[in-house]
């Protein structure tokens, strides 16, 4: 005798895979949901992630009053916890000033393009700009033009042993590498031992190392730099003169590099035509 098998309709039958299925999504899905809630549960401010728990912050104060870039300032926060922290008005380099002040309790920073330089946590004003004396008038005191070597050389990183002072060895086979891993800009400066009329700079580059660009510029304080030439670019020919539209007092000279054909930053070798000036005539 046979045996009927029922035939279960498809509405009827049992799918533990699809229950799998199921049961997977909404553990993703409540996962998501968790931490969205946790995303919610935290305060984002400027730069710095403020937990809204028993450390979040109680208090702060700035002492130069807000966003103040001609006057150096510390914000001061204290947390539920009793902890503090403290945050200073600070140069990002010559020209950028990171200014912090005081937004709901917290800190945030605002970094602050400075027209006249940026000089110990403030922003300078034009009158107080730095002192580098640019004028035909001076050709009058300075003495005889020769071109000569700096006293000393120094840059924003060195590659190995390609040193900044090679480029002061009178030797075009050896030259000056910048750090390979830091990015653009890097920068090489040069120090004259006092101020000196500075007419023209003769700088010496591979070939293979051009096209270069940078800004020729100089200062008294080795803090506070005037850009002279900018966005230069010295391409083709490997011993370049940059002749001065008019005659510069200053001890240093930098050559600040924005891109190269390399990623090094590079110079072989420089020379500079420069005088002599009796420092009794002009009193800054």
């Amino acid at each position: 005798m046979k045996k009927r098998v029922h035939a279960v309709k498809k509405s009827e039958r049992k799918s533990p895979l699809n229950f799998k299925r199921f049961k997977k999504t909404f553990i993703y899905t409540l996962s998501a949901i968790v931490i969205l809630l946790i995303v919610l549960g935290i305060y984002l401010n400027g730069s710095r992630i403020i937990s809204k728990g028993e450390d979040s912050p109680k208090s702060c104060t700035d002492s130069d009053s807000g966003k103040d870039y001609f006057s150096q300032g510390n914000v001061k926060i204290i947390y539920n916890s009793g902890k503090t922290e403290f945050f200073s008005d600070s140069c990002l380099d010559s020209g950028r000033l990171q200014e912090y002040s005081c937004e709901d309790k917290n800190s945030i920073a605002n970094q602050i393009n400075c027209e006249f330089g940026c000089f110990e946590g403030i922003c300078l004003t034009q009158e107080e700009e730095i002192s580098v004396l640019i004028a035909k008038d001076l050709a009058l005191f300075c003495g005889e033009y020769k071109f000569s070597t700096p006293k000393n050389a120094f840059a924003s990183s060195d590659y190995g042993n390609f040193s900044a002072l090679d480029t002061l060895d009178f030797d075009a086979n050896t030259h000056w590498f910048g750090e390979l891993s830091e990015s653009y800009p890097k920068w090489i400066a040069f120090d004259l031992g006092e101020r000196k009329c500075i007419r023209e700079a003769d700088l010496y580059v591979f070939k293979r190392d051009l096209p270069l660009s940078l800004d020729l510029q100089v200062s008294n304080d080795n803090v506070r730099w005037k850009t002279l030439q900018k966005d230069l670019v010295l391409e083709n020919i490997t011993t370049i003169g940059v002749e001065l539209p008019d005659t510069v007092l200053a001890r240093y000279i930098r050559l600040y590099e924005t891109s190269g054909k390399r990623e090094f930053g590079t110079l072989a070798e420089i020379r500079l035509n420069i005088a002599d000036f009796p420092e009794g005539i002009i009193n800054e």
